[in-house]
């Protein structure tokens, strides 16, 4: 899912892709990531944040950081997953709401 996503993304971002990407998953999102960005060509640095152990994981570091021991990096990047999940969380409700009211069941009168 993460691939299809990101190949959305590219087809916007070829004119002006980013420099970084603030991936929400550990390791194995980050290397979808950076396999995708390598075959389209573009230069864009993946960091994946990884809930358990609050890991960031940078493209070709071996280690990962960890960010509770940076608390200033830590409570940005924190706040950035929560507004990315609220967000997301938010869509998807707008999504099941306007689901519900096209059902057709809604339209069928039950006193004619």
């Amino acid at each position: 899912m993460l691939e299809e996503v990101l190949k959305r993304r590219i087809k916007i971002w070829k004119l002006n892709p980013p420099s970084i990407l603030l991936i929400d998953g550990g390791k194995g999102h980050l290397n979808i990531a950076r396999k995708l960005f390598e075959k389209e060509k573009i230069k864009i640095l993946p960091l994946a944040l990884a809930k358990e152990n609050e890991f960031l994981f940078i493209q070709n570091k071996f280690k990962p950081i960890k960010l509770k021991s940076f608390p200033a990096a830590f409570n940005l990047l924190a706040h950035l997953r929560d507004e990315a999940h609220r967000f997301a969380l938010k869509y998807h409700k707008t999504l099941r709401k306007n689901l519900t009211n096209k059902n057709n069941l809604n339209n069928i009168s039950l006193y004619e």
